[in-house]
This record gives structure tokens, sequence and C-alpha cells, in this order.
């Protein structure tokens, strides 16, 4: 049986839903993980009391698994009922795209920023993951396959 290697990511969309409702406490542990660990970030609350909750788009400095970070907000939220943290692993996504910052998460509801560093438009590129069709289209539509090669590697360590 072939095992797969473990895919590295460097954008993540999360939510954090206590079962009470997210405090400043909850806001507060998010910060300081996302200030030691990414590169950039967004963190919004959602909505009022007990049905209060956090949402971030996160850009780590290193790249890592989902499981990976899975374990390291486990970690951070080390109090969490297990019903808590199935949601908060249920709430750990892939980022592929700007579009959960913009759309999902500018909501004109009771929604509220925490904290932010976000870099100029255009900055991210290099943080999304390439999706198998883009790799394949860009692959067959490269003149020089080396300088396409070369492009994504520069874009990837940028």
């Amino acid at each position: 049986m072939r095992s797969t290697a473990p895919t590295y990511y460097r954008s993540y969309a999360l939510t954090v839903r206590p079962l009470d409702g997210a405090t400043n406490v909850h806001d507060d542990l998010l910060c300081k993980f996302v200030r030691k660990y990414c590169e950039y970030y967004y963190i919004v609350s959602e909505k009022t009391e007990e049905e209060r909750h956090l949402h971030a788009g996160l850009f780590m400095k290193k790249p890592v698994t989902r499981s990976t970070l899975t374990t390291m907000l486990k970690r951070v939220y080390r109090d969490f009922s297990d019903e808590e943290r199935r949601v908060l692993n249920q709430g750990i996504r892939i980022m592929y795209n700007i579009d959960f910052i913009q759309n999902y998460l500018d909501k004109d509801d009771d929604t509220e920023l925490i904290l932010q560093n976000l870099p100029e438009a255009g900055c991210l590129e290099s943080y999304w993951p390439p999706s198998v069709e883009q790799e394949k289209a860009k692959a067959a539509a490269a003149v020089d396959k080396h300088y396409a090669k070369l492009k994504f590697l520069w874009y990837q360590h940028q």
C-alpha cells in the first residue's frame, strides 16, 4: 500500500466556536498564537453573547500540515471540551484565495475586527496553494517549461 506524503500549506481559514461564546480570553489566546506563528493574519469576532465566535485568515511563517495546525490550536485551547475540539477541528480549512477574508469575513452584522496584519494587495499570491488544475494549465501553456518552474519557485519563496 502506497502512503501519500503530507501536504504543507501556508494559508488557512479558521473558526473558533466555544459552546458558551468566545470571550476576551479566547481572543487573547488566538492573538498570541498568530503573532508567534503567522506572517500575516486577519481576525474578527462574529455575533454576540453565547453565539459569539472567532474567524481568522492565517498566513503561516512556515508551511505546516493541516494536522499540525490542528494540534497546535488544540494546545492553545487546551481547556476546550471534546465537542469544542471537534468543532475547532472542522473549522480549520485550507485557504485558496482572498475571498474568505474579503467576502466571508466582511459582513455587516455584529462582526468586529480584533486584529489584522495584511500586506498590500497582490502580495499574498505566494501563500495560496496552487490547485492541480491551475498547475496543469500553466504547465501546458508554458513555452519554456524550465522558466515556468523557476517562476513558480520564485513566488513560492518570495
